[in-house]
């Protein structure tokens, strides 16, 4: 009488815990994949939405002034330019300023009341910005640049907004 024995070679075992482990490897590579999409779509969004309202609040301010200058930076002589990092807006009764340091741009309600070396009292616009001569004026228009940059990298841009606005009172 002859003995049958009923399961798996060793040989079937092998072939199928590597074809389960090439699945395995393969949904690990799809899921990584997709998370860093995800992740990318996230700070896409984030970067235009944060400079979608720093735009919006340089514009309100822009468009009713009669006055507008460009300095190099936002120190207490700075020297006039017309490209920049501080923008000082004069409009009726009140002079306001944005300016960039420390990779985030501020806003300044009242230059003449404002202590230039304490920016903790300054608003803080938008975050994560190339402080690269954000300001321009080229006429009587005024562009606004922004680099908006991964919150954990140093040089990797999001993306790259720029704006013009004219002054009405100009």
């Amino acid at each position: 009488m002859k003995k049958t024995y009923k399961g798996y070679t060793l040989t079937e075992l092998l072939v199928a815990s590597a074809i389960t482990v090439l699945v395995i490897f393969a949904m690990m590579n799809f899921f990584i994949q997709g998370n860093k999409m995800m992740y990318t779509g996230c700070m896409t969004t984030w970067g235009q939405q944060s400079a979608n309202t720093a735009v919006e609040k340089i514009g309100l301010m822009v468009r009713p002034a009669f006055n507008i200058e460009v300095f190099e930076s936002y120190k207490s002589d700075p020297d006039m330019s017309t490209i920049g990092n501080y923008l000082k807006i004069y409009s009726s009764g009140n002079t306001s300023a944005f300016y960039t340091a420390n990779s985030k741009l501020y806003y300044v309600d009242d230059t003449t009341s404002d202590d230039e070396d304490n920016i903790s009292d300054d608003e803080v616009v938008s975050s994560n910005i190339n402080n690269t001569n954000n300001f321009r004026i080229i006429g009587r228009r005024v562009y606004v640049n922004f680099e908006m940059m991964y919150p954990n990298s140093t040089n990797k841009e999001i993306i790259h907004s720029e704006s013009a606005f004219k002054p009405r009172n100009m």
